[in-house]
């Protein structure tokens, strides 16, 4: 397909792109400004990308905002080719944004999976767009780092807003963590410098203890320690055996037998 694919674009988008046949085929690429039933072609220029050729650049000779238009491009199934056609609607101009947007995150909070029941610890990341990079959300390709990784699957969630995403936390053996997270934006189909959020740094000090099971939780508190996750160190809490109990328990057996003990 075209890069940049979205059903909303600004009228000002530099360029698309468009990748090669399976063989090197070079594809044939026209545009159509659409007016109800009628469509008038508008003129590109198609040049090649990189030595050697990884794709065609696809630059219109104008876009007006408000107006349908249509790419008409040819696509390779095994050894013919077919004709594909791709949608987008031209909206007001915008500047090409210079930033990206905001990480926030919340405090550690316990985490239980539906899956297997486990207990886990996890921050809750955010992530809103700045104002100038809204109209362009859709030209970007998002990616989010987690100490220099990336995360898969996450992209989707940042760019649609749809809800915060998850980053686990007390997973690797330490009773403290710190994590670095940036999101990096890269522009898809044109060129433009690539735009990254100022690093949000998490420090985690792992919880010590689990808050008690609720009744109606059949597991013991020595197996909910055992499925704790290893990096917090979670005790099991609410034993009966524990050292302030089982003090309570002696003193009050001593000072008894002190009171049937027979006077001599």
């Amino acid at each position: 397909s075209i890069a940049p694919s979205a059903a909303r674009l600004p009228a000002n988008v530099p360029s698309f792109h468009i990748g090669l046949g399976p063989s090197g085929e070079t594809p044939e690429v026209r545009l159509f400004r659409l007016s109800g039933a009628a469509a008038a072609p508008v003129d590109v220029v198609v040049e090649p990308i990189g030595a050697p050729t990884s794709g065609l650049r696809v630059r219109p000779a104008a876009l007006f905002p408000g107006f349908a238009y249509r790419f008409e491009y040819e696509r390779w199934c095994s050894e013919a080719a077919a004709i594909e056609t791709q949608h987008f609607e031209a909206t007001h101009e915008a500047p090409l944004p210079r930033s990206l947007g905001a990480l926030a995150a919340s405090g550690l909070r316990e985490t239980r999976s539906d899956a297997t029941g486990a207990f886990g610890y996890a921050f809750e990341l955010t992530f809103a767009l700045s104002d100038e990079m809204t109209p362009w959300a859709e030209t970007y390709d998002l990616e989010v780092l987690v100490d220099g990784r990336s995360r898969a699957g996450d992209p989707w969630l940042l760019r649609k807003g749809e809800q915060p995403f998850e980053l686990a936390a007390c997973v690797d053996g330490s009773r403290a963590e710190s994590r670095r997270v940036v999101v990096v934006a890269r522009p898809a189909g044109f060129e433009a410098p690539p735009l990254t959020t100022s690093p949000l740094v998490l420090e985690a000090i792992c919880p010590n203890a689990r808050p008690s099971l609720g009744p109606q939780d059949p597991a013991t508190p020595e197996t909910a320690a055992a499925s704790a996750p290893g990096g917090c160190a979670l005790g099991t809490h609410g034993s009966l055996f524990d050292f302030p109990s089982t003090f309570l328990i002696s003193a009050l057996a001593a000072w008894r037998r002190r009171r049937r003990r027979p006077a001599h």
